[in-house]
Parts: structure tokens; C-alpha cells; sequence
């Protein structure tokens, strides 16, 4: 592992300083954003490290130089945006605004010059090159990625209901927990690119609305004379009408950064879904501490797809079985993708029952469809309950796959697996059939062309 942190770290320290000599050569909004984006990816892994170390590594140097350069991208972003929104080339309140923005480009210029100039480059390379990556475990990389999202979380009331601060608060901690997850995600099988692409949108679009709340600023307290004013409230009209369609665009999106949490953030998981639900069902059951030691076990791969399978087999169908619950904790830690324990280690830990439940389950990659149904019903109904259990809690969150991943995945719901609830109680497979029924009638035409949910009647022959 420290030599994945170490190559990062390598690597993002060679880019820093390539984009501080360009922008030596040049100062252009380009290579000013550059720089910038280069020093927070610097400051992550540096932050990373010190978290992982007893040394703290804090380069006074960077953080000034992202105080000096602020200023003078708001002001090149300003001068875009004020392109945009422009109706005509002689709108005179307009010419004003870029006048005062362009000597504000200036003079800030010569001060970013002479700060990159000054920039000792040869005392932070040696501080860099005596730094030590040092070997750590996963649990301390994901404790600090869980609290670089609960620091991004704790913006969310506050940003959801506009407030600029907490807006802006709340994007920059993104950053901090993009730039920390580019880093680690070799690790972690939850942190993808799909998931990566997601934080830098909901970045942008964060940015954007930032943007124009810097913008209105500006054009509200400008001085222009009395007969322009007019030109003052038709502009904050127009950027007062882009904030709200951007702002409900990141109220939209922001949700799927937050699931990305669940996945690791237990703290988060509990106040957002689950309360006191899940500790509840512990408490009323026998042997509480195994199996709160399967949730810590698979709570390394993700936790808000087993712990909701969990509760669909205890609380939905009202199962209190000890193994089954256990095993719908640990049924996806044997994937080829997130792979933290094996098969003798979970027969060791939790036993027999429980092992065989969670390899049915689990679906190798040379494995077809016929052989892994096989294998699910040679284990019996416990292990057809955990599938449908599986399969539906996926299905009620199908909506974060695109159409054709959608239809294929009802086809195999389908046609594979629900005719497995056969085999089982009658109650328990009406449970089933009725959930998965609601689920399919609400999906959407496009998914429904071609295939068909079967009458409940072709089950009970």
C-alpha cells in the first residue's frame, strides 16, 4: 500500500512544480487554474501522509501561494462569465464592470509574479524529498477518508438550503475528499472512476454557482452612474435565474456523493437510514457481539448494501436467524473486486452454515448463470432467501444504473431468479413476488419493451 501512496505522492509533486514554471513563464487564467488545482492534489497527499505518520509535514509556502492566486482567478472567472451573460457589445454598464475587473487583473498580476518568483523552490524540494511514506493498513486510510466525508457532510443542511458560506464550505471539503480518493483508490473497490467523475461534477457545478455568487457580489456594489442601474438589476435578474437552475442541479447530484458515503461511513449510515433500527435488531437476538463483528468485517468492502439486506431478511420477512443475518453481512466480501477475506477465514470466524451461505452467493468470474444457480439452490431455501433479499435491496436502488443495464438486469431477475422463491414457504415467497411486483410496475416503459412479469399463477403450479 505505501507503495501506491508513495508513487502518488511523486507524481504529485512533479506536477506541482511543472505548473509553477509554467505559470513563471506566463500568468494566463489557464495556468493559473492549473497551478492551483496542482497545489490542492499536492496539499492531499501531504495531508494524507502527515495523517498516516507521527511527523507532521506543513509547507507554509503552498498555502500562501493559494492565497495570493484566489483573488486573481475570481477575478478571470468574472471577466468569463461576464462575456457570457453580455447582450451587447456596447452595454456600457458592462464595459464598466470589465474596466474595474481588468485593472483588478492587473494589479493582482504583479503581485502573483512576484509571489511565484519568490516561491523557494530549492526548500521545498528538500523538504519534500526527505519525506517518508510510511506503511500503514487499510483501516487508518479509511478512517481518514471517513472523516474527510463527514467534514464534506456536515455542510449539507446548511448548503441545501442556499447559504453561500456553507456552499462554499462544503465544496471545498469536496475537494479535500476528491483529490484524497484519487489517491487511494486502488485500495478500496468502492471508490471507482465512475464515482471519482461524479465528486469533480458535483465540484464544478459547486464552482459555478460559487462563481456567479461572486459575480452578483461585484455587480451589486459596483459604482456605475444612476441611469445604468437599470443594466445592474437585469444582470443579477440573469445570474439570480442561472444560481437556481445550477442550484437545483447540485441538489440533485449531491445525493450521490452522500451514498458514496454509506458505503463506508457507518456514523453516517445510522443517522441517515438506519437510526437506531439496526442496533435495535442486535439487541433481540443471541450472540449480539458475532454478529456485530461480521458488520466490522465487511465493513471494509461497504456496508449499506449488506446492512440493508440485512433488514430486509430480519425486519421484512421477520427472520431472526443468527446465520442468515450474518451471512447477508458478509455476502459480497468474497467478490473478485473486493476481496478482504477467504472462505476458510469466514468458516473460522463465524462457521460452516454461515460460510456455505455467503459462497453461494458469491459468483466467480469463470462461473455462468446456470452453474451459479445451481449452486444457490444446492445450499437450500436460506440461500435463495439471502439471494432475493440481495437481489431486491439492489433492485429498489436500480435507478443509479443506465436504461440498458436496467433492462438486462430485470431480464435476469426475471427469468433467473425469482423462480427460485418456488422452492420456498408460500408466505415467504409472496413477500417476494409482491416487492419485486411493486418495483417492476414502477419502472419506466423504455425498461418494460420486450419483457414481462410473470402472473404469480405460473409459480404455484
Amino acid at each position: 500500500m505505501s507503495y501506491i501512496i508513495k508513487q502518488m505522492f511523486e507524481d504529485r509533486v512533479n506536477i506541482f512544480f511543472e505548473r509553477l514554471e509554467d505559470t513563471k513563464r506566463e500568468i494566463t487564467a489557464d495556468s493559473l487554474h492549473d497551478l492551483r488545482v496542482a497545489t490542492r492534489r499536492l496539499n492531499a497527499v501531504l495531508s494524507l501522509v502527515s495523517s498516516l505518520s507521527d511527523e507532521k509535514i506543513k509547507v507554509k509556502d503552498l498555502k500562501r501561494l493559494m492565497r495570493s492566486t484566489s483573488d486573481l482567478r475570481d477575478y478571470h472567472v468574472q471577466l468569463q462569465l461576464l462575456n457570457k451573460i453580455r447582450e451587447r457589445e456596447d452595454d456600457d454598464f458592462i464595459k464598466i464592470c470589465e474596466e474595474v475587473i481588468n485593472r483588478e487583473i492587473g494589479r493582482k498580476e504583479v503581485i502573483v509574479f512576484q509571489e511565484i518568483r519568490d516561491f523557494p523552490i530549492s526548500k521545498i524540494k528538500n523538504k519534500l524529498k526527505d519525506v517518508n511514506v510510511p506503511r500503514d493498513n487499510k483501516d487508518a486510510v479509511l478512517n481518514i477518508l471517513t472523516e474527510l466525508f463527514e467534514d464534506f457532510y456536515s455542510y449539507k443542511d446548511d448548503a441545501i438550503k442556499g447559504d453561500e458560506f456553507f456552499l462554499h464550505k462544503m465544496r471545498i471539503a469536496l475537494k479535500r475528499l476528491r483529490y484524497t480518493a484519487e489517491i487511494i483508490e486502488p485500495l478500496f473497490p468502492f471508490i471507482n472512476k465512475d464515482i471519482i467523475d461524479k465528486m469533480q461534477q458535483l465540484q464544478q457545478l459547486m464552482g459555478d454557482i460559487h462563481d456567479i455568487d461572486v459575480l452578483k457580489n461585484f455587480i451589486e456594489q459596483i459604482n456605475v452612474p444612476s441611469e445604468l442601474n437599470k443594466y445592474r438589476d437585469k444582470y443579477v435578474d440573469k445570474l439570480l435565474s442561472r444560481r437556481e437552475s445550477l442550484f437545483n442541479s447540485f441538489c440533485g447530484d449531491v445525493g450521490d456523493i452522500i451514498e458514496f458515503g454509506k458505503l463506508f461511513s457507518v456514523k453516517l449510515f445510522e443517522k441517515e437510514i438506519f437510526n437506531e433500527r439496526f442496533y435495535k435488531l442486535v439487541d433481540n437476538l443471541e450472540n449480539k457481539n458475532r454478529i456485530i463483528e461480521s458488520l466490522r468485517y465487511a465493513e471494509c468492502v461497504h456496508i449499506a448494501h449488506p446492512l440493508r439486506t440485512s433488514l430486509i431478511i430480519s425486519d421484512e420477512l421477520g427472520i431472526k436467524e443468527n446465520d442468515l443475518i450474518i451471512a447477508a453481512l458478509l455476502h459480497d466480501t468474497l467478490e473478485q473486486k473486493g476481496t478482504i477475506a477467504t472462505i476458510d477465514e469466514i468458516m473460522d470466524k463465524f462457521g460452516k452454515r454461515v460460510a456455505d451461505l455467503v459462497w453461494s452467493l458469491t459468483r466467480e468470474k469463470t462461473e455462468d448463470r446456470e452453474n451459479y444457480i445451481e449452486k444457490i439452490q444446492m445450499i437450500g431455501n436460506d440461500a435463495i432467501i439471502l439471494k432475493l433479499s440481495d437481489r431486491l435491496d439492489s433492485t429498489r436502488y436500480i435507478d443509479s444504473k443506465g436504461n440498458g443495464d436496467r433492462k438486462k438486469y430485470w431480464k435476469i431477475t426475471i427469468e433467473d431468479f425469482l423462480p427460485l422463491g418456488k422452492m420456498l414457504d408460500k408466505d415467504v415467497f409472496y413477500f417476494f413476488y409482491n416487492e419485486y411486483k411493486k418495483l417492476w410496475d414502477g419502472s419506466s416503459d423504455d425498461i418494460k419493451d420486450g419483457l414481462s412479469f410473470p402472473a404469480i399463477e405460473l409459480f404455484c403450479t
